[in-house]
């Protein structure tokens, strides 16, 4: 800690800060979400640029170019389809994002925009003089969400509290980190934060993420991968795909609903998903059909 508190001032002695202009870059990296019109509402107002790395498939990809298409007179909007892992994907939006601080968010993500909880103070708080003479990452808290707005995973931990925000420089990278209780080549992205930065932990809720509020499909491979990391299932197969092809077929809906959720009735709903409060999980993916018809 004394080593993170001291190095950043030595550094910022010794080398000048790179430039980059004023403001924040949102990058998103989405794969066949269907809430990427709310992500991108719920946070338009207060970035400076908004960088989206798609890798969906080819049913969502034209939806995702219908709704970027709606928002490309607001803002500077950058866009690439690649398919990608989500590494390589949050590497490449932050190479072609111009500002000097990053706000990391993904498709389903949704920022408060009023209130005390309005994501607006934390871009208020980036004019202080500290944060453009230091390089930062900047750690502050979302509620993760159950198969509703009105439930959560686990009372325990139901905020998840990242680097979401940092200082866009040539050394801060991601990479792809095999977890410790993974023995496969299942490999989940991790930043590779410099010494240089220092750190800000907020305690703020700034959103929800809607962490199961998807269609059946994409929570049928969340329960895929959670499989995938049990060793003893691991070692019957060569590679993934292997694991997919033998396992997809057998999955029931009691294993891709297993998640033990909580209920929260207590959490604000950001404004643009009033629509969805108080409806079952079953309601809103009804809804959302919609707009995606082949979700259901």
């Amino acid at each position: 800690n004394i080593a993170r508190n001291i190095y950043p001032r030595i550094y910022m002695m010794l080398n000048e800060k790179e430039e980059f202009s004023n403001g924040v870059s949102a990058n998103i990296v989405t794969r066949d979400d269907i809430w990427l019109r709310e992500s991108i509402s719920s946070i338009i107002k207060y970035v400076d640029e908004i960088v989206i790395v798609d890798s969906s498939s080819t049913r969502y990809l034209e939806k995702n170019k219908e709704i970027i298409s709606d928002f490309k007179d607001q803002i500077n909007l950058k866009y690439v389809w690649k398919d990608l892992d989500i590494t390589e994907a949050k590497n490449l939006a932050q190479d072609m994002s111009d500002r000097s601080y990053i706000l990391r968010w993904d498709g389903d993500m949704i920022a408060y925009n009023s209130g005390e909880e309005s994501i607006e103070k934390l871009f208020k708080m980036l004019k202080n003089p500290e944060f453009e003479n230091y390089y930062y990452e900047i750690y502050f808290k979302f509620i993760r969400m159950g198969y509703d707005l009105n439930s959560v995973p686990d009372r325990d931990t139901k905020y998840q509290r990242e680097v979401w925000l940092y200082s866009k420089s040539k050394d801060m990278k991601w990479v792809s980190k095999t977890l410790p209780f993974s023995t496969g080549k299942k490999k989940m992205d991790q930043p590779v934060i410099p010494l240089f930065y220092k750190k800000k932990i907020l305690n703020q809720v700034f959103g929800v993420h809607l962490w199961l509020i998807h269609p059946k499909e994409k929570l049928k491979a969340k329960t895929l991968s959670g499989l995938w990391r049990n060793p003893s299932i691991k070692a019957k197969f060569k590679d993934y795909k292997e694991f997919y092809d033998a396992y997809s077929g057998q999955i029931n809906d009691k294993e891709i609903y297993s998640v033990k959720v909580f209920p929260a009735n207590d959490i604000r709903i950001p404004d643009v998903l009033k629509e969805y409060k108080d409806k079952s999980y079953e309601e809103i993916i009804k809804i959302k059909s919609i707009e995606y018809p082949w979700i259901i």
